[in-house]
């Protein structure tokens, strides 16, 4: 009975390395759980990281979706727009071509007259029919009733460089015109035996292609190719 009041014993103690042991297990638990709350954290952050590029890139392709619609109708619209200006273009192509024909075609009964000498109180139309009636072999009268209206043309170049003024002639039928022109072709038109030079009128913007076009002519002609 004695033995059992007494108790258990007590455990002996613990040697020095037992001690060293349970410090280091003690030490490597601390360890390993700090370990795991710092891995655990590094997750949660790297989870987030994750979430927020997944967001950003949602957002970015939602933006480049838009532009890419944007540049579409954009892209729509301007081409559209280049039709409707291409068409724009051509309509007044067409309406400046019409525009040219008609002038051209009132232009048929006038002739240009260049390189005749000017005199002090001239009486220009007289003088253009008596030299035009010998150049035709036609009466004197009737060409001047084959005459509409003679006259100089004003014109900077010529006070520029003191030349004689050039002189249109508008005839009543383009006939009398085309005779004159198939006559200087044959046989030039002079007056006071000096060459007189003779020009169809010819709209502006017609002369501003042919003048285009003259490098070709000239290659034409050099290398012998026929045209029209």
């Amino acid at each position: 009975m004695a033995s059992r009041a007494q108790g258990k014993a007590p455990d002996p103690p613990k040697s020095p390395a037992q001690v060293v042991q349970v410090d280091m297990e003690v030490l490597l638990n601390n360890f390993e759980k700090r370990m795991e709350a710092r891995f655990q954290s590094l997750q949660d952050q790297l989870s987030n990281f994750a979430n927020e590029i997944t967001g950003d890139i949602k957002n970015l392709r939602l933006s480049v979706n838009q532009l890419r619609d944007q540049s579409s109708s954009v892209k729509a619209k301007t081409e559209a727009l280049g039709i409707k200006v291409g068409d724009l273009d051509k309509q007044l192509t067409s309406q400046a071509d019409q525009l040219d024909f008609l002038e051209l075609k009132a232009k048929e009964h006038i002739l240009r007259f260049r390189s005749i000498q000017e005199t002090s109180n001239e009486h220009i139309r007289e003088r253009m029919v008596i030299e035009l009636s010998k150049f035709l072999q036609e009466d004197r009268q009737l060409l001047d009733s084959e005459i509409d209206k003679v006259f100089r043309v004003n014109s900077r170049f010529a006070t520029q460089n003191k030349v004689p003024r050039d002189i249109l002639i508008f005839f009543v039928k383009k006939n009398t015109r085309d005779r004159i022109l198939q006559l200087h072709s044959k046989n030039k038109f002079k007056i006071d035996n000096k060459d007189v030079i003779v020009l169809k009128e010819i709209p502006h913007r017609i002369l501003q292609r042919r003048k285009d076009f003259t490098f070709l002519v000239q290659k034409l002609k050099e290398n012998n190719i026929s045209f029209k």
